[in-house]
This record gives C-alpha cells, structure tokens and sequence, in this order.
C-alpha cells in the first residue's frame, strides 16, 4: 500500500479547501464519524450522539478540564462546555497516527497507566457507508468543477478517499476508536 505523509501546510490547505463540502454534506461543527444507535438512527442525531458517548465516557464535570487533540470544528469540546461546564482546550495538527499498539505502547512508556482501547467499528460504519455514498455521488461534480477551475484537485482527492476509507474499515486495515489511560503521577 502506497502512503503519502503530508505537511502541515497542505493539511490546512486541504481543510480550506474542503470546509464547504464538509459542512454542506458532513456535518457543521464536526469532521468524525458518527455513532449510530437504536435512537441515534439519523446521521445527525449519530454525529450528536458520538460527542455525548465520548463526554459520559470522560466522566467530567465543571472542575475538570479537558484537551481534545484533534478537534476539527470543536463539535466535541464545545459539547463538553456546554453540557457539563468543563474547561475545555482543542488542538488540531493532525499529525501521522501509529497503529494502535504503537500508540498503546508509547502512552505506557510516557508513564500512563491502565491503558485501553475501544474499537468503534459497529458504531461508525453507518457515517462510513454514508462517506462512500456521498463520494459516488459528488466525486464526478468534483472533477468538473476542478477541470472548469471552479474547485482544486484536493477537493476530487477528498471524495476518492471517502471511497477508500470505507474499504480499509470495513476491511479491517483500520481502525476507529479511542484510547482512555490515567495520567503518570
């Protein structure tokens, strides 16, 4: 498999080129899956659902603070605010993801402890099939508007990626989840 490392100028790049998309087709203030459920069977009801799994999973409340690492639009730390008075911090940088059990690994050798990782596949494969419906249909639009100058090529190269990543999650070549761990002392 061919992989590519951006820089971080060509991911904001990406990102200003794609926000339109992103919030017309995707979602307003977030960029991740969503989680579906038996009451979360909208895609924006999963989108709202995935931020309140994640914030009862943290257990806050207004003394805590929290750092979201990767916030995107800040969906989820803006929901976290809102609902349980936490301060809340996001960063975005993006930078190259490990596998899983490199991530594991470098946390515990950091000092963290009781590290875990929960797989979400069955709660986001819903949002993905969604990604890859949405690339077949606009993916073509897109390559007209980039040939008639309307559009840049990032915005076509999205719309082939929400394609694959389908195939690779459903193939189980990635994965989507979050790790939880207590601070070293």
């Amino acid at each position: 498999m061919h992989t590519r490392r951006f820089d971080t100028d060509e991911i904001v790049a990406f990102y200003n080129d794609t926000a339109w998309e992103y919030r017309v087709l995707w979602s307003d203030s977030n960029l991740h899956y969503g989680f579906y459920d038996d009451d979360s069977t909208s895609h924006q009801r999963a989108m709202e659902n995935s931020n309140s799994v994640y914030a009862d999973k943290l257990e806050v409340d207004e003394t805590a603070t929290v750092l979201d690492i990767g916030t995107g639009r800040g969906g989820f730390p803006t929901r976290v605010a809102a609902e349980y008075g936490a301060e809340v911090h996001g960063i975005d940088i993006v930078p190259h993801l490990a596998h899983v059990s490199e991530f594991r690994a470098m946390l515990e050798d950091l000092g963290f402890a009781n590290v875990t990782f929960e797989d979400h596949y069955e709660r986001i494969i819903p949002s993905s099939r969604r990604q890859r419906w949405l690339s077949r249909a606009v993916t073509p639009l897109l390559r007209i508007a980039s040939a008639t100058g309307l559009k840049n090529d990032s915005s076509v190269e999205q719309g082939v990626t929400l394609y694959y990543q389908y195939e690779i999650i459903e193939r189980g070549i990635a994965v989507h989840g979050d790790f939880t761990a207590d601070l070293p002392e």
